[in-house]
């Protein structure tokens, strides 16, 4: 119950605001917020966190907020996780003018209504959710920029009949706007289950075309952080991906050309998708020194192979990869055939394409091979190197 008369403030509005949308946080995911830390800019400093409690002291006061003590472990000491009360949804659903049977998108102020006992935190699947926040908080944090026309929609909102992604990114662009959906990962869904998770969202995606509405971008499988580069990470880390990159394949195959999954770790989404928010073309074949190549034959089917040649022979190939993605690896793939099978084609260029040089142009994350070796064998590749840019 209210205590007081709220008299709102920039910065407790964007505290309530920021609540509605990730459905409960702890103290330091509401400072970064506040103050636009990213998840890998390491732990936010004391001082700013007891600004932040000086907030929700004042907002509590009000009888806007509510937490509720957690422990993720025995051993571990009591957290908050703080949420808004049902007076401070009220509150917000009558300055948004949400009333009830309302619905909405989530993006872009397209408010709908929800009950409080919906809209409160999943206490029972409380790591998944303090992990999504997590992410969401960084997505929020980019949305935040003037120049980033984007917005961040909770799952509540994203959700359809078929899937129930764990929260979802609009980006308003030029020509069309683009949609992203993520997917937190803790490795608790394989073999039939991230199956059936895949074979929903082949399902959304047929229905999206009859009805035609246009396909999400990309799909983010976002994961723990973990120890980079060497050792038994690295090994759990390809078996992983290479699980989730079949799985995605074999249930929506006739989608991977026009829809990309994207698998990365927690600290590195942010710095991953800022490529999508610059629209940064991705799978984009490049020399070293990021120039663009060019030939006769002109950019092959959307970019993602162009010849360097010397006299009449073509050298090497590049493909830029950001993050572990399917749909660079699929239209290399489909680009390669069609080179193979097309008849006018110079019979030096088709002998290079039974053994080709596949160099990965990465940046950020180290990324990971998502085939086999004898997968790329089958189609003619041979073992990419990699070298950073």
């Amino acid at each position: 119950m209210r205590k007081e008369s709220y008299y709102s403030s920039p910065v407790q509005d964007e505290v309530m605001s920021y609540l509605y949308l990730v459905r409960g946080a702890d103290i330091e995911q509401i400072t970064r917020a506040l103050n636009s830390i990213k998840l890998n800019h390491g732990a936010v400093n004391e001082k700013r966190v007891k600004k932040t409690y000086d907030i929700l002291r004042k907002l509590k006061k009000y009888g806007l907020i509510d937490y509720q003590t957690y422990k993720l472990s025995e051993r571990s000491r009591g957290r908050r996780i703080i949420f808004l009360s049902k007076a401070g949804l009220m509150e917000l659903n009558n300055k948004r003018n949400i009333q009830e049977k309302t619905r909405g998108s989530g993006f872009f102020g397209d408010f709908g209504y929800f009950k409080h006992s919906l809209y409160s935190p999943p206490m029972k699947s409380l790591r998944h959710h303090l992990m999504t926040v997590d992410v969401m908080t960084d997505a929020y944090i980019l949305s935040k920029l003037n120049k980033v026309r984007m917005s961040v929609a909770n799952n509540l909102y994203v959700a359809e009949k078929v899937i129930k992604p764990d929260f979802g990114v609009l980006i308003k662009g030029e020509k069309h706007d683009q949609t992203y959906y993520i997917e937190i990962d803790r490795s608790t869904e394989r073999g039939q289950a991230l199956l059936n998770k895949f074979k929903k969202y082949n399902t959304y995606f047929q229905q999206l075309k009859r009805e035609n509405k246009p396909l999400p971008s990309t799909i983010f499988f976002v994961v723990p952080n973990g120890q980079s580069g060497k050792g038994i990470y690295a090994h759990e880390k390809q078996v992983r991906f290479r699980s989730v990159a079949k799985a995605f394949c074999d249930t929506c195959g006739s989608f991977t050309e026009e829809v990309d999954l994207c698998y990365v770790e927690m600290n590195t989404f942010l710095t991953t998708f800022i490529s999508e928010v610059k629209n940064i073309s991705r799978g984009n074949l490049v020399k070293l020194e990021g120039e663009l190549v060019n030939t006769k034959f002109g950019k092959i089917r959307n970019s993602i192979i162009s010849f360097n040649q010397s006299g009449k022979k073509a050298e090497v190939l590049y493909l830029s990869v950001e993050g572990c993605r399917i749909k660079p690896w699929i239209l290399m793939f489909k680009t390669l055939k069609e080179l193979k099978e097309h008849k006018s084609m110079n019979h030096e260029i088709l002998t290079f394409f039974d053994s080709p040089k596949i160099t990965l142009i990465y940046s950020e994350e180290r990324p990971v091979e998502p085939f086999s070796k004898e997968f790329l064998a089958e189609k003619g590749v041979n073992t990419p190197t990699e070298r950073k840019i």
